[in-house]
């Protein structure tokens, strides 16, 4: 657990002294006018939001009236030049009728002229203006640019053409009739075939400009209904924030009091001195709560160290079990590893003269009956001569190893000996590396470990009085 110095606590304490809490009559306040605020910035909000959306959506609309006016203007002109066009054959024996009726086919022409005209410039400015057409829109009037952009000069010069190239003084039927034929011939024209596409091209905007004048409609609608959501939702959130506010308004009155004798008679039920009180405020009861628990913390800070006292004591008693229990099983393996390593000088002493003698026998009997024979070739008797002192050095070593493993653990344990005895750190050392050999071993995790043991000479001494009296001592 951490400590606090004293000129933290002191800091602490002056930061609690420095930031005081509201009063009570600040906070009531804070709880009217927060509500009152947030509905009076959701009704702003609304209605500007609202309007901005409106605005947006009755520009649309006055774009789509505009558009649909044009694209009619130019629709309704075209189909009167052609009438008039059409009308011009019936009229070539009658030069002043034909004269007039060309004369409206221009006009009507003109017109048309400048109301595509002003289409091309309503569609620019609309770009410019920021004004979003929809893609179907756009994608039918720029087919009809590209393709019938140049349809209405094209049938007025062509139309012109054929009319200063007829005499219409020439009364004559074969002239009447020559004249009449080239008017009919006109509409067979792939200028007229132009023209006509270009007239249905018209109807395909119209009904483009007509769905865009739905949308258009349908933003109104929907910019109204964003602000009635949106008044409604400043009201609601009004409420929310108010009922909110009045809760925690009373929670911070009453419920710092109730919480820290919450926690006074929780500490006091259950002992738990790790428990801490929150301090949620910063006035006289915020400094009772944090009181409070630099009490308890001291009180726990007590308990710990004590705790860790008694610890310690358990695990000293547990490791004086553990040395008692490893000196009894070193001294229970201890003496049949003696009984086996005396043994051993024995039984390489027996095997040899037993190998001496059979050499003897076969020295003077080389060819033994044939069941002798059967039995030395089944039992290797070549190969057990061979194997069998390396299997006898083997067991030595083996209990060596188990003697030294064993005079290992006698030292680790200590308990055979005096309390205070003179020790050499190098035979400590040694006893330690020897038991812990197995974990020196390569393991999945970590390579193999390896020590290398360049000591030197260390001189003996006092543990007790570690100096230079107590070196000379043992010297």
């Amino acid at each position: 657990m951490s400590q606090q110095t004293p000129d933290q606590k002191a800091k602490r304490q002056k930061s609690f002294r420095l930031s005081p809490s509201r009063s009570l009559s600040q906070k009531i306040g804070l709880g009217y006018l927060i509500p009152m605020g947030l509905a009076t910035l959701g009704t702003w909000l609304g209605v500007q939001i609202g309007n901005a959306h409106q605005k947006q959506a009755e520009i649309l609309r006055e774009d789509v009236l505009e558009e649909l006016l044009s694209v009619m203007d130019v629709q309704l002109n075209t189909l009167e030049a052609k009438e008039y066009q059409q009308g011009l054959a019936a009229l070539v024996k009658e030069p002043e009728r034909f004269q007039s009726n060309y004369a409206e086919f221009l006009e009507y022409t003109e017109a048309a002229r400048e109301a595509w005209a002003e289409l091309e410039d309503s569609y620019e400015a609309a770009e410019s203006a920021g004004i979003r057409e929809t893609d179907e829109e756009l994608d039918v009037f720029n087919n009809v640019q590209k393709k019938y952009g140049g349809a209405l000069d094209n049938y007025e010069q062509q139309v012109r053409t054929i009319v200063e190239s007829v005499d219409l003084l020439d009364n004559s039927p074969e002239s009447i009739a020559a004249n009449q034929e080239i008017f009919l011939a006109l509409g067979r024209n792939p200028i007229i075939n132009e023209l006509d596409d270009f007239i249905h091209g018209l109807e395909d905007l119209v009904d483009a400009v007509i769905d865009e004048r739905v949308e258009a409609e349908e933003a109104l609608h929907h910019a109204s209904r964003l602000r009635s959501e949106i008044l409604t939702a400043s009201i609601l959130l009004s409420m929310i924030v108010a009922a909110w506010i009045a809760l925690y308004t009373s929670r911070t009155i009453c419920q710092p009091v109730r919480s820290a004798t919450e926690f006074a008679d929780q500490v006091k039920q259950t002992g738990d001195f790790s428990l801490q009180a929150p301090v949620t405020t910063n006035d006289e009861i915020g400094y009772l709560t944090a009181a409070l628990n630099q009490l308890v913390g001291r009180v726990r800070e007590l308990m710990e160290d004590q705790q860790r006292t008694r610890a310690h004591l358990m695990q000293a008693e547990k490791m004086s079990s553990l040395g008692q229990m490893v000196a009894g099983v070193a001294h229970e393996i201890n003496n049949p590893v003696n009984f086996i390593h005396g043994n051993v000088t024995h039984a390489e002493n027996y095997t040899q003269d037993l190998l001496n003698l059979i050499d003897l026998y076969q020295t003077h009997y080389p060819d033994p009956p044939e069941e002798i024979q059967e039995e030395l070739e089944a039992i290797e008797l070549d190969f057990l001569k061979e194997d069998i002192g390396g299997l006898l050095k083997s067991m030595r070593v083996g209990t060596e190893r188990i003697r030294e493993i064993v005079l290992s653990l006698r030292n680790f344990s200590r308990l055979d000996e005096a309390a205070l005895k003179v020790v050499d750190l190098h035979e400590g050392i040694d006893s330690t590396l020897l038991i812990l050999q197995n974990r020196f071993k390569a393991k999945p995790d970590y390579p193999e470990i390896k020590v290398i043991k360049t000591y030197g000479k260390l001189p003996r001494s006092n543990a007790i009085q570690p100096t230079e009296s107590g070196i000379d001592e043992y010297s």
